[in-house]
């Protein structure tokens, strides 16, 4: 793949981004896209940090909470307390098989 002719690189959150494109403008374009982009990101997205306890937070609020029935609902917040109190400070990413076995004092 060939390189592109003009690059540019700015930090956003302490991380370095790269952007190259074939002319100036559409390099300009692609920064400013870039930039929004890092500065609006949507609202349910799963990082490299997302952690089992804020990813079961948004997934009772956004797949159950209008879906199940108040006792239902209320059940679920539960098994989520036991499962967060568990594993809930480890990044999705770092999860092995080993964590999701059933552990002493866990239902």
């Amino acid at each position: 793949m060939p390189h592109k002719e003009f690059r540019r690189s700015f930090r956003y959150d302490g991380k370095r981004e790269f952007i190259e494109a074939d002319s100036e403008g559409e390099l300009d374009a692609a920064v400013d896209v870039r930039k929004y982009e890092l500065e609006h990101p949507p609202e349910k997205q799963i990082t490299k940090r997302t952690t089992v306890e804020k990813w079961l937070e948004e997934y009772l609020k956004t797949y159950k909470h209008d879906y199940v029935t108040h006792k239902q609902y209320i059940n679920l917040l539960s098994h989520a307390r036991v499962i967060t109190a568990a594993i809930g400070k480890i990044p999705l990413k770092d999860i092995r098989k080993h964590h999701c076995e059933k552990r002493e004092g866990i239902p």
